[in-house]
């Protein structure tokens, strides 16, 4: 069964939470709200190439910023989604982040030799809600098949029928199971996974 208490509240009811915590009060709130959005956070800013080694303090910043806005109420969901407002500001922290490395590398080693940094896009209306959305779905799957408490036989099953693309016939016969176990071992796999992305809401 899944342990759905890695979201336990929708995100509505975090932010006004959130904003409504006084100095001294209790931290479990932020916690909850760390919990529930650090996986997709880490996995946007892996998403738009940063590198490995500087993803945990980037990811950092991100919640640091949050703090300060979402304690001064600087977040309106009458202007835009939660998802949208936190994207944009992943997305501005990554545009400072590369311009921070180009402007290091142009003085250091010339124009000529710079690296070529990721392209976030002028626009990050349409971008960021497809990135934002493969970045909660990475989340998912990710904690389906390492937190929750599913089978380990069947994540490996699910491993190896949909994220590896082998054969149905060859992945029954590798686990002594039919192709009708595999198939709902499937399906109960991804409504699990969809579970966990409609909890992050709109």
């Amino acid at each position: 069964m899944l342990r759905m208490s890695l979201f336990p509240e929708t995100p509505g009811t975090l932010l006004r939470k959130i904003a409504d915590l006084q100095a001294g009060d209790d931290a479990a709130v932020w916690a909850d709200f760390v919990e529930r959005y650090l996986p997709a956070v880490r996995a946007f800013i892996r998403l738009n190439g940063a590198p490995e080694n500087e993803q945990d303090d980037l990811v950092q910043e991100v919640f640091v910023k949050l703090v300060g806005i979402l304690r001064t109420s600087r977040y309106d969901a009458a202007k835009a989604r939660f998802r949208t407002y936190l994207a944009t500001l992943m997305r501005n922290l990554l545009v400072d982040y590369f311009r921070q490395i180009r402007s290091r590398e142009t003085a250091v080693n010339g124009a000529e030799q710079m690296t070529p940094l990721p392209e976030l896009g002028s626009d990050p209306g349409h971008l960021l809600d497809v990135t934002w959305r493969l970045a909660i779905h990475q989340a998912a799957v990710d904690h389906v098949l390492n937190v929750s408490l599913l089978a380990a036989q069947s994540k490996d099953i699910y491993r190896a029928y949909v994220l590896e693309a082998q054969d149905i016939g060859a992945v029954a016969r590798r686990f002594h199971v039919s192709r009708n176990t595999v198939s709902k071992i499937k399906m109960r796999v991804n409504q699990m996974i969809a579970a966990i992305e409609a909890s992050y809401g709109e």
